[in-house]
């Protein structure tokens, strides 16, 4: 068993790894990669195991889960690359913060689309001029009648440009002397009037994608705002630390895959007479990639074994998100080098796990935020 995994676990992760074998094997995460396309039809197929309910109250249709178990969720899915979570995490923890905040017209209206796999959720929150200080959040909305007026611009709005996609815009609404209020959530169907949309061209993470957003006079209805007008910040931080440990599990998940695929070719890869795994440096360097996958996955199921028994877990969770990024960034850049020229060309998953781990200590709040909130906790 792994890290956290008791009988019903166990269960819970075979029926994951059966479903991951079967409906979206390595190959085919492979050609979704080089499409840059991500399959509608595998987002319908999550709807209907119940995995987009995990979290949501069951009389909205939802499903009990525990923190451990989206972990478990996030490491299987993972296991042929990590980028194929977006999907899944960005649109179920913003269904969570809509139905913390939302009201129960807009939660009436949005929630049954999404669980049937019909509708996806994004956020719009970075702009060319501001990432983590959202004092620096510049597009504009103003009341104009009955309606909000939306102007501005957004960047790395990952998965706007899917279809049937419910966008949570953060907008200025206000001026006050806490950075954190006078800013609004408003819900943003993508096919609005005068919202363009462009997707952008990137690195890695082709099957999710990430888009430029530009709104010029965006008009939605007054009960568009979540939460409450000029107080975005109790939306925004619903779900942190549940968002951090499911991307943790997601990036420990795919950061074993490196490892498994490295030691594998290392022990059938043969130069001077015997396989590459017998030379110590090689050897080495394979032990110090599973210590830093097994160190990131004990530290991501015991931050989300605390806050499954209600303690607090801030700083666990955000030492889960960071060891289990920098272990994913780690682990692919030896893994390239353990495969040598192979591990260059795009017929071995390695390269593009490569390209797909290097954006994980920037997304989700970078490695130097998460540093600067285990500091808080800790008092310094």
């Amino acid at each position: 068993m792994n890290a956290g995994d008791d009988i019903e676990n166990q269960l819970f992760r075979d029926s994951i790894r059966k479903f991951v074998d079967s409906e979206m094997p390595r190959e085919a995460v492979r050609q979704w990669a080089r499409d840059g396309s991500f399959p509608e039809r595998l987002y319908r197929q999550w709807a209907r195991q119940g995995w987009l309910g995990i979290g949501l109250p069951e009389e909205l249709g939802g499903l009990a889960g525990s923190p451990t178990q989206m972990v478990i969720l996030g490491e299987e899915l993972a296991r042929h690359g990590f980028d194929i979570t977006g999907a899944y995490s960005v649109s179920v923890f913003l269904s969570i913060s809509l139905v913390r905040h939302g009201t129960p017209e807009q939660k009436a209206r949005l929630l049954p689309a999404f669980l049937a796999g019909e509708r996806h959720f994004c956020t719009a929150l970075t702009e060319p001029n501001t990432g983590s200080d959202l004092s620096g959040i510049k597009c504009r909305a103003r009341r104009v009648g009955d309606d909000w007026q939306i102007d501005g611009e957004k960047l790395f709005c990952s998965g706007a440009h899917l279809p049937n996609t419910t966008i949570l815009v953060t907008c200025r609404t206000g001026t006050f002397d806490n950075a954190r209020d006078g800013l609004t959530i408003l819900l943003v169907p993508n096919d609005a009037p005068g919202l363009t949309i462009r997707r952008m061209e990137t690195l890695g993470r082709k099957i999710f994608g990430t888009n430029q957003l530009h709104f010029d006079g965006v008009r939605v209805p007054a009960d568009s705002v979540v939460g409450a007008v000029d107080k975005a910040w109790s939306a925004l931080s619903t779900t942190l630390d549940l968002e951090r440990l499911f991307i943790a599990g997601g990036y420990v998940g795919n950061a074993q895959a490196a490892l498994d695929l490295a030691v594998s070719y290392a022990r059938d890869r043969v130069q001077f007479g015997r396989p590459i795994a017998k030379f110590q440096a090689i050897a080495h360097k394979l032990v110090d990639m599973r210590l830093r996958v097994e160190a990131a996955r004990l530290l991501t199921y015991r931050a989300a074994d605390m806050m499954g028994r209600g303690l607090p877990c801030r700083a666990e969770a955000s030492m889960a998100k960071l060891a289990a990024s920098e272990a994913l960034v780690r682990v692919t850049n030896d893994g390239m080098q353990v495969l040598g020229g192979y591990g260059y060309t795009t017929e071995m998953d390695m390269e593009r796990w490569f390209r797909d781990a290097r954006v994980t200590t920037v997304m989700g709040g970078t490695s130097e935020i998460q540093r600067n909130i285990i500091a808080h906790e800790m008092g310094l």
